[in-house]
């Protein structure tokens, strides 16, 4: 039986911008993802720390947002990519904590945009 009272079809609509908030976001990580896998420099010298900043962010809102929509895996690994980020910030010596960052990263972008493509066929 489908539900179809108020409150569900709002939640839909709700889970269907945050797809596509999801969806809009994606390219802008997998581009700080590129710098930091191509980075054999100063990190300061190939992202800026608002770049890291605002992907700390975004990765709080996925995590706190896909739990409400029943998206488990992808709040773990936001999540993860949020404490890696935070660990980063923490660091005085930024290139010590990418390793894990650059794990994480990758991760969270297959499962995001799995998300997206069974959404998006569904």
């Amino acid at each position: 039986m489908t539900n179809t009272s108020p409150t569900h079809q709002n939640l839909e609509r709700i889970k269907i911008r945050f797809i596509a908030k999801l969806e809009s976001w994606l390219p802008e990580i997998e581009a700080i993802y590129s710098k930091l896998c191509n980075s054999n420099e100063h990190l300061e010298s190939i992202i800026k720390i608002e770049e890291l900043e605002a992907l700390q962010l975004k990765m709080h809102t996925i995590a706190g947002t896909a739990e409400t929509f029943g998206f488990p895996n992808l709040t773990h690994l936001a999540g993860n990519v949020e404490m890696y980020l935070d660990l980063t910030f923490k660091d005085q010596q930024l290139k010590k904590s990418l390793g894990p960052l650059k794990v994480s990263l990758p991760n969270f972008i297959d499962e995001a945009n799995t998300l997206i493509l069974t959404c998006n066929n569904s």
